[in-house]
């Protein structure tokens, strides 16, 4: 039993030293490192989601400067896809289809 609360204490520590105050003063007064990272993961997942939905509208919304370089924005358009997608974010065959449409000008 020694060993596992000698354990937890040197995990809230670490886990201490990497949150920002505000959030540390949060959860300090849980007792073990499990129920803080739970109220840890529970702040920081809607805040999350919200921004995975908000790159995935801008993502949605890319528009090629008119008299822009289009071979540059269709390049550009496929690395934002890959590290959208590396986050977490999922851009359908579909959506990668309209946005390409929609974002070359006339």
């Amino acid at each position: 039993m020694k060993h596992w609360d000698h354990k937890d204490q040197v995990t809230c520590n670490f886990l201490n030293k990497r949150l920002p105050d505000r959030l540390m003063l949060q959860v300090k007064k849980y007792p073990t490192a499990e129920e803080c990272w739970r109220i840890v993961k529970k702040g920081c997942m809607a805040k999350s989601v919200y921004m995975w939905h908000a790159l995935h509208q801008l993502f949605l919304d890319m528009q090629c400067m008119k008299g822009g370089d289009v071979r540059a924005f269709l390049t550009d358009l496929e690395m934002w896809r890959n590290e959208l997608t590396a986050a977490g974010v999922t851009i359908t065959h579909a959506e990668f289809e309209r946005t390409v449409l929609r974002g070359i000008p006339d």
